[in-house]
């Protein structure tokens, strides 16, 4: 295990709800992790026909799969509704991969959803002149909440 896997369970985490607005509460993301969305095509038109439940199964699938490759490591990631942005080191990118690729798999057997997943290593957004930066925000005694802000994952 490098320095680097200990990124984000090393980051100083803020109490209050507020220290979301203080910049001094975050941290450029490693250049040696990696940013991943995930997204279900079509999402809003599988709302529309019912599948609220399914777009928001397969979102959350795609956190699970990831936390359960990546363990025992603590890493940031937001749920999106139809989908989740995360950041992994680049150590864990093998096990991680299998692990999307099997929920993108259950998402078209179970579903027939299409899950999206994209991978960018953060030396090439930061190549790129963008910025991801990171913050934990301790919500309670067990449970840190991760908040982005930058440019790089828009």
């Amino acid at each position: 295990m490098t320095a680097n896997e200990n990124f984000y369970s090393d980051l100083k985490a803020f109490a209050q709800f507020k220290g979301i607005c203080d910049l001094e509460n975050y941290t450029q993301l490693p250049n040696d992790w990696l940013v991943i969305i995930t997204d279900i095509k079509d999402s809003t038109q599988a709302i529309q026909q019912g599948k609220y439940r399914a777009v928001n199964a397969i979102g959350v699938a795609s956190i699970i799969a990831t936390l359960n490759a990546v363990k025992p490591l603590s890493i940031p990631f937001v749920f999106g509704g139809d989908g989740a942005s995360l950041c992994v080191p680049a150590s864990c990118i093998d096990k991680v991969k299998k692990a999307l690729l099997a929920t993108q798999q259950m998402a078209a057997t179970k579903f027939s959803l299409t899950l999206r997943c994209g991978i960018v290593p953060c030396a090439v957004i930061h190549q790129s002149q963008h910025q991801v930066l990171i913050a934990r925000h301790l919500v309670s005694k067990a449970y840190a909440q991760a908040s982005f802000i930058g440019n790089g994952m828009a």
